[in-house]
């Protein structure tokens, strides 16, 4: 029982060792489809590249990290990682540009393969034949709660605080963990000792049996739906209001915008449809006038419609309307307004 616990307690604490260092990168995906311009990118393919190479690293790095781990110690492994994780997550708050931002996803891909098969292994020397399925089990649960803190936090805190500083605070987060690694993972070697050759041809079959390839080919689509386009898209969907989502405002603001004078506003509106027709030509922006855009949007349309939200709940006075104009150049309109106007130039409008 004494054994069990003792085993135990090191995959717990390898458990959260691997989800304080998960945060960063679960952040990433909630946090830079909307703020990318920020982070010194200029359009959603470079942040869709950007999530993705990781991956793409860990592929041919698994089994040469497999190897690496018969020659050095789990803690030696572990330590790596952790150290590689802290410096890109604090890399993330002062990367600029599509090329820094692709070094550090490539960094975190090693981080995270030594991180993840060092994982493995460590289970694999405390635990046996019996209890090998629970600690595994513990071990996937325990560390996933990186991912749920990495993406609920992360949202809030880049709201609250900025992206910067949320990467600088999870990077302190993940940082405490090259301690806790050193002083708790075993020092010991992993154990994994290296195939025959007699073993390793024996494992072909797999790539013919067809149950098996199904069950790989499932799991590749899952992964690429949920994890890939859900995840990667689903923050730069919700910038979109389209009014079905009630929980986005309090509902004092529903009950006032609901008020027979606001509907009267919005009928007498409407009738205005019929005379506007095509009031701007059609135009494509270039890739820098569209990043120029979003980053000046990002600034003012939180402000717009914070402002407006406070005028339909009665929170703000007439008198106010210089403070909101001011606020609104403090942002960037005029720099908005000249974007614009350069387009109507170049349109002959």
């Amino acid at each position: 029982m004494a054994e069990k616990e003792r085993a135990s307690r090191q995959v717990i604490v390898i458990s959260l060792i691997t989800a304080a260092c998960l945060i960063g990168d679960s952040m990433l995906y909630i946090v830079l489809p909307i703020c990318f311009a920020q982070a010194g990118l200029s359009s959603l393919w470079e942040v869709g590249i950007i999530l993705s190479v990781n991956r793409l690293v860990r592929l041919p790095l698994n089994p040469m990290v497999g190897w690496l781990y018969r020659h050095i110690s789990d803690r030696t492994g572990i330590f790596i990682a952790t150290v590689l994780a802290t410096i890109t997550t604090f890399s993330y708050a002062f990367a600029d540009g599509f090329a820094v931002w692709l070094l550090l996803r490539c960094l975190w891909g090693i981080a995270w393969t030594l991180l993840r098969l060092g994982g493995f292994y460590c289970i694999l020397n405390v635990s046996s034949d019996d209890n090998r399925g629970y600690f595994m089990g513990l071990y996937n649960g325990l560390y996933r709660i990186g991912s749920l803190a990495g993406m609920l936090l992360g949202g809030i805190f880049a709201d609250w605080l900025g992206f910067s500083v949320t990467c600088m605070l999870f990077g302190a987060c993940t940082a405490a963990t090259i301690v806790l690694g050193f002083i708790c993972v075993p020092r010991g070697n992993s154990g994994v000792p290296a195939g025959t050759q007699a073993e390793e041809r024996s494992l072909t079959w797999l790539w013919k049996d067809g149950t098996v390839l199904w069950v790989m080919a499932t799991g590749l689509v899952v992964a690429l739906i949920y994890q890939g386009l859900y995840a990667s898209t689903l923050s730069e969907l919700s910038v979109y209001d389209t009014g079905d989502m009630p929980w986005l405002f309090p509902d004092a603001f529903y009950e006032r915008y609901h008020e027979e004078n606001v509907q009267h506003v919005n009928r007498e509106l409407r009738k205005l449809d019929t005379y506007v027709v095509s009031p701007f030509p059609v135009y494509t922006l270039t890739e820098e006038e569209s990043a120029r855009a979003l980053a000046l949007q990002s600034r003012l349309g939180p402000y717009v419609d914070e402002t407006l939200a406070r005028v339909v709940l009665g929170e703000m006075d007439a008198d106010e309307a210089q403070t909101f104009l001011d606020g609104l150049y403090e942002r960037g309109m005029q720099e908005m307004i000249d974007l614009w106007q350069s387009v109507a130039v170049r349109l002959g409008v």
